[in-house]
């Protein structure tokens, strides 16, 4: 009777198994399932916000350029219309911003969006500021405002942008670190769950292959019992094991979409593991090094190698600093490819220290930033230049002039400001037209040039109105004697085609220290010369104070 009694205690233990194996595999389902739902939410969400972020960037660079074209044409008709393409993108700017703002919930992020919108609120009236001095043809005014005040503030929007995106992939790559650590401990949970039912079923087998020699009966049915729990954990494991592959697949594809996302934008992630010294490149960083991957494994030496050798000990220096003072750093420097192009990167990275300070690992990232290089260099010329002779402008000239003063002043020699003004101009735009006149500014430049040094300089201030700076000179005379050589070649006749032209030009002359030491008292002295050039009649030279 013993064994009467215990009968049903086995088997109710043996059906609690059974269900425990049901409610686990349910419960594993509906988890994968919340981890899968989860995971497509934060990729979404991610992919949208940092789509949202390039197109503000990129707008934020056109609106730059549509100012500088405003400020440099000449053209009222093409002024409206980048003034009109200006507000245009301006309203794309704030619809943009207003996605990621609905997008985003982390108190960090939104701080760096208020702080993105006070910046936005600081530069929008100095914009809007050169746009409408640039439609009332005050360009100087225009241009003044465009380099002094609101390209700093682009580049602290531009810089304020490229942090909110690290911001943006720090947490994305976190909360995909604590999604594939709850998918772990969801695997390892059903494991030892199915472990421990496994142990359970071996004890009621032992009690009931015991007592098979006294009822077979009760043999037979506690067998059918196990045969159906087993088939039964068995169809749940496996059910259970195609659904981690699945979403595992469905999580590689992801990463690969976060890869190409990152080769798009020209950004690549390492992660240097320097306890162990392994290190981690993704595909993009191979990509713009021009590195195949099979072959090359990653390693920091291999990356100093494609490093300009120019810029290999400035960044080294800036990874010590990092390593020694756990401060994160950011370079920018040059790298060379194996097929000899050279691009501009910028690098940042930060350090992850033990409990004793020791750093154990370095995170960065690899930009490429040599379409941006390019962008910023033509704007500064743009800037500094005049659109119609090519050379220096007035604030340019301004800068070297002040430059060759300090030289001059430790040097002991001279410097000369010759300010030059054409001769007859104005009847030859006023006869033949304005594109008559443009290709007499031109012809006049190019003869300024020819007609100095290669270390002086010659700038257009304004209309038909030239200054050249001449250094290293021992006597004034020199000055004058180079003045007699540009009024010879300005004079010379220029073929045009609607017939032949020629100007003169009235040059005034002064001399550092001897008419001044400062860059204004030296402006000052050419132009009071140059009148009295022009009062003595075309084609003279007059020395300040004479």
């Amino acid at each position: 009777m013993p064994h009467t009694r215990a009968t049903p205690y086995l088997a109710a233990a043996f059906t609690l198994v059974i269900i425990l194996m049901l409610v686990v595999a349910v419960l594993g389902w509906i988890r994968v399932e919340a981890l899968h739902s989860q995971m497509d939410h934060l990729t979404q969400r991610h992919a949208e916000k940092l789509d949202r972020m390039h197109r503000m960037r990129s707008i934020v660079r056109e609106r730059f350029i549509r100012m500088s074209l405003i400020v440099s044409t000449d053209d009222p008709f093409l002024r409206d219309e980048y003034a009109q393409e200006f507000g245009a993108l301006a309203r794309e700017f704030m619809a943009a911003r207003a996605d990621v703002e609905r997008l985003t919930t982390e108190p960090t992020e939104v701080a760096l969006l208020e702080e993105l919108r006070r910046l936005n609120a600081l530069g929008t009236p100095i914009m809007v500021s050169v746009v409408e001095a640039g439609l009332e043809d005050q360009q100087e005014l225009a241009l003044s405002v465009l380099l002094d005040q609101s390209l700093p503030k682009q580049e602290r929007v531009m810089a304020h942008i490229d942090l909110i995106l690290d911001t943006f992939q720090q947490a994305y790559q976190q909360a995909l670190d604590e999604l594939a650590q709850a998918r772990e401990q969801t695997r390892r949970t059903f494991l030892l769950t199915a472990m421990v039912a496994t142990l359970l079923i071996f004890i009621i087998a032992l009690n009931v292959t015991g007592r098979i020699q006294r009822q077979q009966e009760d043999l037979l049915s506690q067998v059918e019992v196990r045969r159906r729990a087993e088939a039964l954990l068995r169809e749940t494991q496996e059910g259970l094991e195609r659904t981690v592959a699945e979403r595992t697949a469905a999580l590689l594809e992801t990463t690969a979409r976060l890869e190409d996302a990152q080769r798009i934008a020209g950004l690549g992630h390492w992660d240097w593991d320097i306890e162990h010294g392994r290190l981690h490149w993704s595909d993009s960083i191979y990509q713009l090094f021009g590195i195949e991957r099979s072959g090359h494994p990653a390693s920091y030496e291999l990356f100093l190698e494609h490093v300009h050798p120019d810029d290999r000990e400035a960044l080294q220096q800036a990874v010590k600093r990092a390593l020694a003072d756990d401060a994160p750093y950011r370079v920018d420097h040059r790298i060379v490819r194996p097929d000899g192009e050279v691009r501009h990167v910028r690098e940042e990275a930060e350090v992850t220290r033990d409990e004793q300070g020791r750093p154990v690992r370095m995170l960065g990232t690899v930009r490429d930033i040599t379409a941006d290089q390019a962008v910023q260099q033509q704007l500064w010329h743009l800037a500094h230049h005049d659109p119609l002779s090519a050379l220096p402008n007035r604030n340019l000239f301004r800068a070297h002039l002040d430059k060759a003063l300090e030289r001059a002043s430790r040097s002991g020699k001279k410097a000369a400001v010759m300010l030059c003004d054409l001769d007859g101009f104005k009847a030859i735009n006023d006869r033949y037209g304005h594109a008559a006149g443009d290709q007499v500014i031109i012809h006049t430049a190019r003869r300024l040039k020819e007609s100095i040094r290669r270390s002086d300089v010659a700038a257009r201030l304004a209309g038909d109105e030239f200054v050249v700076l001449l250094e290293d000179l021992g006597e004034p005379d020199e000055a004058q004697q180079v003045a007699g050589k540009l009024v010879e070649a300005i004079s010379q006749p220029i073929a045009l085609a609607s017939g032949e032209v020629a100007v003169g030009v009235s040059i005034g002359i002064a001399v550092y220290p001897d008419h001044g030491e400062t860059s204004e008292t030296l402006m000052a002295g050419a132009d009071a010369a140059m009148y009295a050039a022009k009062a003595a009649g075309k084609g003279s030279i007059r020395l300040a104070g004479d």
